[in-house]
């Protein structure tokens, strides 16, 4: 998480989903209309706001979540618990709902559960008022809290005490440090499991980033649309990653099939294609491959040798990549089986 993103303090105000106006005064005329606080309301003496709220307290999220202006009518209105000499809400109950006009294409109505605005009670210590709402919501007492001074009385043992809580603590930021390198470390592992379930630009990149580890340059594609080109022992490969739903189509093949030809006509040079497939991207990778689930159907496998491009399976490079991360070695093993093949790529000998 970027802390960075967050600011170190909200208002009262920023979790709610309409707006919420105060007006600054000063008083302590105050009539209880519905007493539903009655130990909390009971402390309250003196007031220097109410409550009122603005014509434009709509939220962008709660219209979002609610429905736009132009297809619902939004209503709401104040129940005060209490109220001062003219009648403004100190206290009360915020009740708002929609009603869908006629243009709307869906007429569902929605009504939020009501939300309770309290006033602050600035006679007694924050802890207090806390426990006396619970007592009034929860209609039980609850326990005593020390008052803030109490945490500076002095008793036998309970520096040692928190000595030894805050020896504790710095171990424990010290191990979650650790903890956060080793999430760190498991992330950029888990990264190359893109190549099993994502497709278009998503799959393009972490197949690049897989190239490069293998000890490859990989360069921009100079005659369509491709990606990148695999630069290797003074070659170059187009690549094309394909993600599928279901099997690898000719379609898929045709855009590099369209590509060597181009390549052929600009330098007279009859080129060899990668394209890796990830077919059948949405089901476990056992599954896939099975009878009536192949990752390069007959016609493409057929189509692919005529072409000159090689076939990698995103399933059968993932093994054979994870056996490059336990040993850096056979890299150039796995470029060469690549740049060596037409048709499907067998990684089964660097496997063994």
């Amino acid at each position: 998480m970027n802390k960075k993103r967050f600011p170190e303090s909200y208002d009262n105000y920023s979790w709610s989903p309409i707006g919420i106006g105060i007006i600054k005064e000063i008083g302590n005329t105050i009539e209880v209309i519905s007493n539903h606080f009655p130990k909390y309301f009971s402390e309250f003496k003196k007031w220097e706001y109410y409550f009122c709220v603005p014509r434009d307290c709509l939220t962008k999220e709660l219209i979002n979540w609610c429905g736009q202006i132009y297809d619902f009518d939004y209503k709401h209105t104040i129940q005060p618990y209490i109220v001062n000499r003219e009648k403004r809400s100190l206290a009360g109950s915020y009740h708002l709902w929609t009603e869908a006009k006629e243009r709307a294409k869906s007429k569902r109505e929605i009504i939020l559960e009501p939300i309770i605005l309290l006033p602050l009670l600035i006679n007694i210590d924050s802890r207090k008022a806390v426990n006396l709402l619970l007592e009034d919501i929860l209609g039980k007492p609850q326990e005593s809290l020390p008052h803030s001074w109490v945490e500076n009385v002095k008793m036998p043992f309970i520096d040692d005490i928190n000595l030894e809580i805050l020896h504790d603590t710095n171990e424990i930021k010290t191990h979650q440090v650790k903890i956060d390198e080793l999430n760190k470390q498991k992330r950029n592992f888990e990264y190359y499991k893109k190549l099993l379930y994502t497709d278009g630009s998503e799959l393009e990149d972490v197949f690049k980033k897989c190239l490069i580890e293998l000890g490859a340059l990989v360069k921009p594609a100079k005659y369509a649309e491709e990606e990148y080109c695999l630069a290797y022992k003074e070659n170059e490969y187009p690549v094309e990653a394909k993600g599928n739903s279901r099997s690898i189509s000719l379609t898929d093949l045709r855009q590099l099939m369209d590509y060597l030809l181009t390549y052929d006509d600009k330098t007279g040079i009859q080129n060899k294609g990668i394209l890796l497939g990830n077919a059948w991207k949405n089901i476990p990778i056992d599954q896939r491959n099975q009878k009536g689930k192949p990752i390069f159907p007959s016609n493409v496998i057929d189509r692919a040798e005529s072409t000159n491009i090689a076939l990698v399976s995103s399933v059968d490079f993932f093994v054979v990549f994870c056996k490059f991360l336990e040993n850096k070695s056979i890299g150039k093993r796995i470029l060469d089986c690549i740049v060596n093949s037409v048709g499907v790529v067998n990684f089964e000998k660097i496997i063994k």
